[in-house]
């Protein structure tokens, strides 16, 4: 697997002595497989213990488009349609999932979105 150097604080989000370890979004390529190795033992004994574990990181869909219709309108009382199409994925992630955010961009209540 690659190598993800752990000791380079930008790579993960928590300190190396944590009881959990946060691994950075985009630390890790897609499509690598990388053997995650975790030793521990107890202070005055000298045997430790391992266990390891192999990942591969998923890639992520491409080739799509998303469509928003109508540009603008008013939250709450226009009908927004999305329809995303066209985008493909490995077999072991169909079917794929979509989810819906909205911000404050413009004003509490006015969204717009721009066609490409």
């Amino acid at each position: 697997g690659d190598l993800l150097p752990l000791s380079n604080s930008s790579i993960r989000t928590t300190p190396l002595d944590a009881m959990n370890l946060v691994i950075n979004p985009d630390a890790m390529v897609p499509g690598a497989t990388y053997v995650i190795e975790l030793r521990g033992g107890c202070a005055g004994l000298l045997s430790e213990g391992l266990a390891t574990m192999t990942i591969v990181v998923n890639s992520p869909p491409k080739g799509g488009s998303l469509a928003v219709s109508p540009l603008t309108g008013t939250a709450a009382q226009t009908a927004f349609s999305l329809a995303c199409t066209g985008w493909v994925d490995d077999a072991a992630d169909l079917p794929l999932s979509y989810l819906y955010h909205s911000s404050r961009v413009l004003s509490p209540t006015s969204f717009s979105a721009q066609e490409p």
